[in-house]
């Protein structure tokens, strides 16, 4: 997790951002690439019934559409005013006001599950997609999330995520100091992160995801 500055659909804001590493993505994409071939191996060996197909058929898709996807950059970030993610199909952005929270869910594909990092809302209208807005459309009747990201695709743990977006969920007071370097501190305290070095983010320009 790094100090950050990153654009937003109210201009650039002070940002604590957790990344998903291009390296840790690819690992992903050739696990779930491994189960694939697993899986469609058992169909080629016992012919398989209906449901052990449908289960191959979507863990390929799955494995194609993330093939394509490692093209975009893939964040999770926290401001004083919202959660941004940005995810290979699009950004959204959801007001803290909307009653943010997040969980580890396991979303099924084929004979396995994924841990997923899913970041809801109370109110999942005031979802903003600055990119990617009719796929969030489509998306959004068929999750009970706003975003999901898959939990081992961050630089460090699914859970500090969760754990990050829960305490500034509960805490306006500590939002407001988002971007700070003594928040940064408190929160790779509470993390338990044992490096206190930050980058000083300002003398990048915002990340963008356009």
């Amino acid at each position: 997790m790094r100090r950050d500055s990153v654009a937003t659909s109210a201009g650039s804001e002070p940002a604590f951002v957790f990344p998903s590493p291009p390296a840790k993505r690819r690992a992903t994409v050739i696990g779930l690439g491994g189960v694939a071939l697993g899986t469609v191996g058992m169909l080629a060996l016992s012919g398989g019934n209906a449901l052990l197909i449908a289960g191959a058929v979507l863990l390929c898709l799955v494995v194609m559409w993330l093939l394509i996807s490692l093209r975009h950059p893939q964040l999770l970030a926290l401001t004083p005013t919202r959660v941004v993610v940005a995810l290979p199909n699009g950004v959204v952005e959801v007001s803290w006001e909307a009653g943010v929270d997040a969980v580890i869910y396991q979303m099924p594909t084929g004979q396995t599950t994924v841990d997923m990092v899913g970041v809801g809302a109370t109110d999942p209208a005031a979802a903003i997609w600055t990119r990617g807005r009719a796929m969030g459309r489509l998306n959004s009747p068929l999750s009970s999330y706003v975003a999901s990201i898959g939990a081992d695709s961050f630089a460090g743990a699914g859970e500090d995520v969760v754990a990050a977006i829960c305490r500034y969920a509960a805490d306006p007071e500590g939002r407001r100091n988002i971007g700070a370097q003594e928040e940064h501190r408190r929160l790779l305290h509470m993390l338990g992160e044992t490096d206190p070095q930050v980058e000083d983010a300002h003398l990048r320009p915002p990340a963008t995801w356009r």
